[in-house]
């Protein structure tokens, strides 16, 4: 079975969740030249024993290759302006060959799309650690470091402009919001030079601090910064029939 330990205050990524557990999200027999179970195999055993999952759904069955290809790239801009809240890090998909006869599910490949929320987020928390880290000396000096030195705001404007593609691609906000957080991070550590230690180690309520911090100065965050990385997925489990919805299907079959 694979999963993602999630919930952990002490081991953060960039979403919050309201407990700790593993959720799951394939199954995977080393002994088979299959990616994986097929979806709906996977979710029936997870189902059978009560274990988390994550969100599923199904864009179709596909017998024409023009119609796939449209329904994948409106599937991945849809995905890609999503915000963390709604998509988190964003949607695995899973392509899979059904038999017409035997009905029979055959898992071919996976793709991962990533909202583009998520990938500015990372790239704002890889490029603050790396410049607040300490020297080849193992110091720190937080004064040794002022912004007009480092011109990794221009380069976070230029890499993320790219993930745009000339407009193809769109955010839940302008980049300017993005980007004008980012510049705002220097002068929140400046000012809480205690959140260095934060960024470290817990970069979710770094960020949560951060926008706090950009509200009371009059910033346009949202006001709700608590649930801006927050992801209700644990708490919608009764609300995932996929393998449910399955397996009743298989019994009424039986029955008939």
């Amino acid at each position: 079975m694979v999963g993602e330990y999630i919930g952990s205050q002490e081991h953060q990524h960039l979403v919050k969740y309201s407990r700790v557990t593993i959720i799951f999200y394939a199954i995977i027999d080393n002994y088979s030249a299959e990616s994986c179970w097929p979806c709906s195999q996977a979710w029936q055993f997870f189902q059978r024993y009560g274990l988390d999952v994550v969100h599923i759904k199904s864009l179709g069955t596909f017998d024409n290759y023009g119609v796939l290809c449209d329904q994948l790239e409106q599937t991945f801009k849809d995905v890609a302006k999503s915000s963390i809240a709604q998509d988190e890090e964003g949607n695995v998909l899973y392509f899979i060959k059904k038999d017409k006869d035997t009905g029979k599910e055959t898992t071919l490949s996976l793709a991962k799309l990533k909202t583009l929320e998520y990938r500015l987020f990372r790239k704002m928390r890889e490029k603050l650690r790396g410049f607040y880290s300490a020297d080849k000396g193992g110091t720190f000096d937080l004064a040794d470091k002022p912004k007009s030195k480092f011109d990794g705001v221009a380069k976070f404007y230029n890499e993320s402009n790219e993930l745009l593609e000339g407009g193809q691609n769109e955010l839940p906000k302008p980049l300017a919001h993005y980007v004008s957080i980012f510049k705002a991070a220097y002068d929140f550590i400046a000012a809480n030079p205690d959140q260095v230690d934060v960024l470290q180690k817990e970069y979710v309520t770094f960020s949560e601090n951060l926008l706090d911090y950009i509200s009371k100065q009059g910033g346009e965050e949202p006001t709700d910064t608590a649930n801006f990385f927050f992801s209700g997925v644990l708490d919608e489990q009764e609300q995932i029939t996929f393998g449910k919805e399955e397996k009743g299907q298989k019994q009424e079959e039986e029955k008939e």
